[in-house]
């Protein structure tokens, strides 16, 4: 794969599995598209309203993000 490529480090720092982030208007289908990525591939698809996730204040949306990640990627899944 392509962390395999950069090194030591970057292969340590990247777990296996498929990140996306899908954006447009309502009703163009992203939903379709994960669920459909997610059962071809055989892998769970959790999904998050980026509404929950972000705020009017400096610097907040970032944290609140990295926290989410952080717990998915232990396992801690959010749904």
């Amino acid at each position: 794969g392509l962390a395999a490529g950069l090194g030591v480090s970057a292969a340590t720092r990247y777990s296996p599995g498929v990140r996306a982030l899908f954006t447009g208007p309502s009703g163009t289908g992203q939903t379709l598209a994960a669920g459909w990525l997610a059962t071809r591939l055989g892998l769970p698809l959790y999904r998050v309203d980026l509404a929950s996730v972000t705020s009017k204040y400096i610097g907040e949306t970032e944290k609140n993000l990295a926290r989410l990640l952080a717990r998915a990627e232990d396992g801690e899944f959010v749904d």
